[in-house]
């Protein structure tokens, strides 16, 4: 059994659409790590039945703000996680908070 953490700002229907799309259209398959993990899966010929659970609950990014909650979050989820089946690369703890975009002075114009 493998790990995935992701996190959504919208609403978790819209995130769970785009990630079965993945899991069907193959221009998509390097979309996510946890989309290249099913691909593999299906070239082997093994079944899977991919689950969910929330982790955790937190806010997104507000204006005004430092820092985002929501990151933070799912940064905080994949250091603490002690399993060898975690499919999130350590990387991600390095990457900038994609949330704040929205509030940029350059989206204004």
């Amino acid at each position: 059994t493998f790990s995935y953490y992701g996190t959504s700002e919208g609403e978790f229907k819209s995130r769970y659409s785009n990630h079965t799309s993945s899991f069907r259209h193959e221009s998509k398959r390097n979309s996510t790590e946890l989309s290249k993990k099913i691909w593999e899966i299906k070239e082997a010929g093994k079944e899977h039945s991919p689950t969910r659970e929330t982790g955790k609950k937190a806010p997104p990014h507000q204006g005004g703000k430092t820092k985002c909650d929501l990151c933070l979050t799912e940064k905080l989820l994949i250091v603490t996680n002690q399993s060898p089946f975690l499919l999130n690369k350590r990387t991600e703890m390095i990457s900038k908070c994609r949330h704040k975009n929205k509030f940029l002075l350059s989206k204004c114009f």
